[in-house]
């Protein structure tokens, strides 16, 4: 959740600091599911990837990775995270 909050404070904060946070995050998951199992990190990566997308202005991109974060997670049965 640290990602995810850190984004969001960032945001809405316009703190760069919590910013280089979730990024951070973004990347250390990001590493998970391609280091160590695709099949539990990769929405969650996804998921950063799209808050990160967001947090520089880039909304299409942000949204792709939205639906490609519940699509990740639809197909590797997380309901509760899609």
């Amino acid at each position: 959740y640290e990602g995810l909050v850190s984004f969001w404070i960032g945001r809405n904060e316009e703190d760069k600091d919590r910013i280089a946070r979730g990024k951070n995050s973004c990347y250390v998951m990001q590493n998970m599911a391609d280091t160590l199992s695709k099949w539990n990190f990769e929405n969650k990566a996804l998921l950063l990837r799209a808050e990160e997308q967001y947090c520089d202005g880039n909304l299409e991109c942000a949204e792709k990775l939205y639906d490609d974060a519940v699509s990740s997670a639809k197909s590797h049965r997380f309901l509760n995270e899609e």
